[in-house]
């Protein structure tokens, strides 16, 4: 699906790549991964595979930054992150796959591949292949990853919380008309 629908498949593996890793089935992919190398020395799934990681991993800080002042979330939140915090609340999880979607165009723009495959996020600076700018590019597509994981679960968190808000300030009126 990535290479047949160019950055639209990019984005959609990336968008989805950890609803796999959820799922367990993640492994199944390390031999794609040897099969890419084999044939080709490069691999493309490797770079996006770690956008979504990072992508999660700003959506659970954008909970953590939305629910700071609630300590039980402090200590829940960053050493839980995609089990505890994003599929538990869904709208992280949800903030998290549109960021990896994001960040997943811009390792298509950006042309990345790496070299081997097994090391994601900062260890994957080793295996990332150095064409195209690739140290520099790698960084950037975390960068974005990791910050608009942030923004949207944030942004999306304000929104629920402020709906929920109004919900209940509509059912205290109701109530009130009810009983007067």
């Amino acid at each position: 699906i990535s290479t047949e629908f160019g950055m639209i498949g990019y984005m959609i593996f990336a968008g989805l790549q950890q609803i796999i890793v959820i799922t367990g089935l993640h492994h199944i992919l390390n031999a794609a991964e040897a099969q890419l190398i084999a044939t080709t020395g490069r691999d493309f799934l490797n770079p996006l595979m770690s956008v979504a990681l990072i992508s999660q991993g700003g959506a659970v800080i954008g909970y953590y930054l939305l629910h700071r002042k609630d300590k039980k979330v402090a200590e829940i939140a960053l050493p839980s992150a995609i089990f505890g915090v994003n599929l538990k609340h869904k709208f992280p999880l949800v903030a998290g796959c549109i960021a990896g979607a994001i960040a997943g165009a811009f390792v298509y723009i950006f042309k990345l591949t790496s070299l081997g495959f097994g090391a994601t996020a900062i260890p994957g600076l080793s295996i990332i292949d150095p064409a195209n700018n690739g140290y520099i590019n790698y960084i950037i597509v975390h960068l974005i990853g990791i910050f608009a994981g942030i923004v949207l679960c944030y942004f999306i968190g304000k929104v629920k919380t402020k709906k929920a808000i109004e919900e209940v300030k509509t059912e205290i009126k109701e109530n009130k008309n009810k009983n007067t």
